[in-house]
């Protein structure tokens, strides 16, 4: 897992702070480990409309898996990665244990998945490490959770779509070891 290289961003609202070119193990450390990281997310989930969620979640650093790039922006220049992130946020599934049904599902491109700041899922898939395949890529992924009962964020579709690098004090179960045996 140590060869992906994403992209990240410290401050998606500031047009001066740059894309990185970073190792995703690195980025996914920040959510177990980052005190700062710990406080902002706590502070997201304890919040009550989801207006301020959504102010509140752009101060938080945030990472394109779908590709190693220093641009928001697709580019000639991306390296694309064998990555997508399904989101699968809390409100769309107010009565369902998400990690419960993620967990049991078993398919060979389920990797894992991060906690999202707003106490939903970031399913980590691999998919064809291919601009034009992104979408039905994505389309494919939508069908197999919806026939698991759950709902995926469309805007995943986006070809470098960013997500929040919430805290997280399980990642190294749900993500990381599981992104290292990952056979790809």
């Amino acid at each position: 897992m140590t060869n992906f290289k994403v992209g990240y961003q410290a401050n998606v609202k500031d047009k001066n702070c740059p894309v990185k070119s970073v190792s995703l193990y690195d980025a996914l450390c920040l959510a177990e480990v980052d005190e700062k990281l710990k406080q902002a997310t706590e502070c997201i989930r304890n919040t009550e409309t989801k207006e301020q969620r959504d102010k509140l979640k752009l101060k938080l650093p945030s990472i394109i898996v779908s590709a190693d790039t220093t641009c928001r922006k697709v580019s000639d220049d991306d390296i694309r990665n064998p990555l997508i992130f399904i989101d699968l946020d809390l409100k769309d599934h107010p009565d369902i244990d998400l990690e419960k049904v993620v967990d049991s599902m078993s398919y060979p491109w389920l990797i894992g998945y991060k906690k999202s700041a707003s106490g939903g899922l970031h399913v980590l898939c691999g998919i064809e490490a291919n601009v034009e395949t992104h979408k039905r890529s994505f389309h494919a992924l939508e069908e197999v959770f919806a026939s698991h009962g759950l709902t995926a964020d469309k805007n995943c579709k986006d070809e470098k779509r960013i997500s929040y690098i919430a805290h997280d004090p399980d990642i190294e179960r749900t993500l990381t070891t599981p992104l290292n045996e990952w056979k790809g």
